[in-house]
């Protein structure tokens, strides 16, 4: 078999088409068939990407294309309803987060140091989960406007 990297590619472009087809026809989200394609192209199961520094630059290629075309569709004044609501909500968190790490490592018998330090090191999982609190669940609630998804984001430059 060949293993140049255009043969590789191929490979993974065939098999992303194909996967893509048949959510498509599931009805159920693209992104899943990446997912999958991923699962299946990598080295768990077909181990057909070899050239892996090659298709790591073409992943951050994508993903840098993808937040353009992404922030393309956006719209000023819904980030600016949506950033007031979603920047409190983060720092709330955080700070709820930070003080209770704080507390927990004073009440372990942790120094003041220590204790900051770990709260500070709490940050970054609140962070990550604070997304539970995102536009996309307050819009399922119906409170604020509707951001642009990725797929509407594609249509749009689709249209140019």
């Amino acid at each position: 078999m060949d293993t140049s990297i255009f043969a590789q590619l191929t490979l993974v472009l065939v098999i992303a088409a194909g996967i893509s087809l048949v959510m498509r026809l599931l009805r159920q989200p693209l992104i899943l068939g990446y997912i999958l394609t991923g699962i299946i192209v990598g080295p768990s199961l077909l181990n057909i990407v070899h050239a892996k520094d090659a298709f790591e630059s073409f992943s951050e290629i994508g993903i840098t294309l993808l937040l353009f075309i992404i922030g393309l569709g956006l719209n000023v004044t819904v980030i600016k309803n949506v950033g007031r609501v979603a920047l409190i909500t983060a720092a709330s968190i955080l700070a709820l987060v930070g003080i209770a790490g704080f507390a927990a490592s004073e009440g372990l018998g942790f120094g003041i140091t220590q204790g900051i330090l770990i709260g500070l090191a709490l940050f970054f999982p609140a962070r990550l989960s604070s997304s539970k609190s995102s536009p996309t669940n307050a819009r399922r609630r119906g409170s604020t406007p509707k951001l642009p998804s990725a797929s509407s984001s594609s249509t749009i430059s689709s249209q140019h």
